[in-house]
């Protein structure tokens, strides 16, 4: 019998900018992760997270993550691309 592999997920949704606030992001993650949930996934969705928020949520997701899982991140909202690199 094959060991099953840990799914986790980690969904980050941030509509509420100041200067642009978005339509969908934390929606989305919110039905992605409904989504992830019934195929198996442990699934953390964190809504509209500041930078420390976010650094720790990614963390946490990291210690979670085994050598044998599967791991999905998703981010939906702003970014920023600086001399080629992006950044959330």
């Amino acid at each position: 019998m094959q060991h099953e592999k840990q799914r986790i997920a980690l969904l980050i949704g941030n509509d509420a900018y100041n200067d642009s606030p978005l339509r969908n992001p934390v929606n989305d993650a919110r039905d992605l992760g409904e989504v992830l949930g019934h195929l198996g996934f442990m699934v953390s969705v964190v809504a509209n997270a500041d930078l420390r928020a976010m650094k720790q949520a990614v963390e946490t997701f990291r210690l979670k993550a085994g050598p044998d899982s599967v791991a999905l991140f998703y981010f939906s909202g702003h970014g920023l691309e600086h001399e080629g690199k992006n950044y959330l």
